[in-house]
């Protein structure tokens, strides 16, 4: 039996998230490259009726995934690269930008990723 069809498509050769453009795979120390921050987001949610096909599931930043909900792909691209992608590697800022652009429910889902990030072990973090 072969792969499932989100497996042979975009999502799995791409190298940056499809809505902030962030690299999703990461080198790591020894040379091998890991993909903990890259997720399966489905561009036509399942809630939406979105099936678990290869033209319908990209590579997400596990940031975005969480962050976009059922917001329609082109509303969440739009915002993602306006508001996100500039403060990507700063969390603290990134949830103060979107506080300030009166996106609470973002800034909360921000602070929870920048808290989980601080409590990574110190081997995680180097390796990132």
């Amino acid at each position: 039996m072969g792969k499932p069809g989100w497996q042979l498509g975009h999502f799995e050769t791409t190298p940056v998230c499809e809505w902030c453009l962030t690299p999703v795979f990461r080198p790591r120390l020894d040379g091998i490259e890991r993909h903990d921050d890259r997720t399966r987001d489905h561009v036509i949610p399942w809630s939406r009726g979105g099936k678990d096909l290869s033209n319908n599931v990209v590579a997400a930043c596990r940031l975005c995934n969480n962050l976009r909900g059922h917001m329609p792909a082109d509303e969440f691209r739009e915002l993602a690269r306006e508001h996100i992608a500039p403060y990507r590697y700063d969390l603290a800022v990134l949830r103060s930008h979107l506080m300030a652009a009166a996106m609470p429910r973002w800034g909360d889902v921000v602070e929870r990723a920048r808290l989980r990030e601080e409590a990574r072990p110190t081997a995680c973090k180097a390796e990132g």
